[in-house]
């Protein structure tokens, strides 16, 4: 999926202001499921920093056709209402799309900047770092 395919919406969206971070969020989470194990939403929010309301969200996105129609499976883990989540396959996809490596480059403060303010997908977030030695 490209940016220009996912369309987000709601009373609160701005696209100018939302559309990147969702679609990070999103690319971010689905990554993150395509293992196909089990995860709970504090699992994910600890591997990404997202809210876990924004986790929560991402997950009931992924089950929309226009963002890959997964199958988001569900189960109780425990009597406090704990839940897992597992990434089951797409309706629309006969194989997973492969991950792409794109190569930029940035100015170290614009990196910088992009660290602290949490502006990149997980993978990207974490060999960013690696690379200044954060």
């Amino acid at each position: 999926m490209t940016i220009t395919e996912i369309h987000f919406d709601g009373a609160d969206y701005q696209p100018t202001l939302d559309q990147q971070r969702l679609t990070g969020q999103l690319d971010t989470i689905r990554l993150i499921m395509l293992d196909q194990r089990w995860h709970t939403v504090d699992d994910i929010v600890a591997k990404t920093r997202f809210p876990a309301n924004s986790v929560q969200a991402q997950l009931r996105n992924l089950r929309k056709p226009r963002f890959g129609g997964y199958q988001v499976e569900k189960r109780r883990v425990t009597d406090t209402g704990l839940y897992e989540y597992r990434l089951g396959h797409s309706h629309y996809y006969a194989e997973q799309p492969k991950p792409q490596t794109v190569t930029i480059t940035i100015s170290r403060e614009d990196a910088k900047w992009m660290l602290e303010n949490r502006y990149l997908s997980f993978d990207a977030f974490q060999q960013l770092r690696k690379a200044l030695g954060a």
